[in-house]
């Protein structure tokens, strides 16, 4: 078993990814899956998805022969192939990403501060947690890492401030500013990767759903329906929020209609744990296999060549640089006409004997 990162294992996690945050989308946007899925398979798929995208290695229990070249054959450029210029480009780019991302932080703390020094702002704490409320916050949300919890000062009656105020103290507890920061790295470093981009809008609603979910669950039927009417009084109240920090989105339409139909909906259904095991099997399973040129096919070839006969090469004991376009180079020694004790560097079951060029370094004394 060897655990390595390689074209392959990089390809195979972006694909079993992209596939795996198509199925989360539509678990998401499609009304009609909440009836066959619950909280318990997307909770799966959002935790696999992260794990392919964290460790895009492959573990290689299981070793295939394949005559494939496509992931073996790769054409250098100026001693770089295009896997390496691929290596330094990503890097490239992954730098200037996290450093977006890193200013976009610097310039929100910077809000939050002249937040705190407003006069006018009012402490509650009466709560687990420090509740702030501004007139400089339109939307409720929590405050970074620091477990803060901010609400707009709007007038709320009792019930919804009770509710929000709980709303935001799951999101704490479920270490979902933790979450969104991860997410937000992993953009930053697969900053090519365009479905990651569907997947961290879809993570957002799935973030609030798992908290209405944990809610409600620990309420009675009565709560449920409350907890609902509390959440659309309190959309209409709230305007979009000045600060864009990327830890809780805003509550936009779609997403309340997604909220609210899932959790009239929501239920424990029976085929959950058969899809939980068909996404570990579909998502884990491409790992285990390690995928190599025919070794077969290389013994022949390299017998093959090794019978070649180099015409006008009288002497023995020559030291020869072999080539044929880059596929194939290194040094043999020559005796009697025949190549013999071939080393190669770069070796492929592709390569053709007529086009090996020969080349005189110097003589063996």
């Amino acid at each position: 078993m060897m655990i390595h990162f390689s074209i392959y294992s990089l390809a195979v996690s972006c694909l079993l990814s992209t596939i795996l945050i198509i199925v989360f989308w539509i678990s998401l946007n499609w009304k009609k899956a909440f009836h066959i899925i619950d909280i318990r398979v997307l909770n799966v798929l959002f935790i696999v998805i992260l794990i392919r995208l964290i460790f895009p290695f492959n573990i290689g229990v299981f070793q295939i022969n394949t005559k494939s070249e496509f992931f073996f054959k790769t054409s250098n450029v100026l001693e770089f192939t295009f896997w390496n210029i691929f290596q330094i480009v990503w890097l490239l780019g992954a730098c200037l990403s996290l450093t977006f991302y890193f200013i976009k932080i610097r310039n929100n703390q910077k809000i939050l501060n002249y937040i705190f020094s407003d006069p006018n702002k009012m402490i509650l704490k009466d709560f687990q947690f420090p509740v702030l409320v501004s007139e400089y916050v339109s939307n409720p949300m929590v405050l970074g890492m620091k477990k803060i919890i901010l609400l707009p000062d709007i007038n709320y009656s009792d019930q919804e401030r009770s509710m929000i105020i709980a709303h935001e103290i799951q999101h704490i507890k479920n270490k979902d500013v933790y979450i969104k920061c991860l997410i937000s790295l992993i953009c930053a470093v697969y900053w090519w990767f365009i479905p990651l981009y569907f997947f961290k809008r879809c993570s957002e609603i799935f973030l609030e759903l798992r908290v209405d979910e944990k809610l409600i669950t620990e309420e009675n039927s009565l709560s449920k329906y409350l907890y609902l009417e509390s959440l659309i009084t309190v959309a209409k109240k709230n305007t979009q929020s000045i600060i864009d920090i990327n830890y809780f989105s805003n509550s936009l339409l779609t997403e309340l209609e997604t909220r609210v139909y899932y959790l009239l909906s929501s239920n424990k259904h029976k085929y959950s744990v058969y899809l939980i095991g068909i996404i570990f099997v579909f998502s884990l399973a491409p790992s285990i296999f390690e995928f190599l040129p025919d070794q077969s096919n290389i013994y022949q070839q390299k017998k093959t060549i090794e019978q070649v006969e180099f015409n006008g090469l009288d002497s023995t004991d020559k030291v020869l640089q072999i080539s044929n376009g880059g596929w194939l180079h290194g040094e043999a020694d020559i005796s009697s006409g025949f190549l013999f004790n071939f080393q190669t560097e770069h070796f492929n079951s592709s390569t053709d004997p007529s086009s090996i060029s020969v080349k005189e370094l110097e003589s063996q004394d």
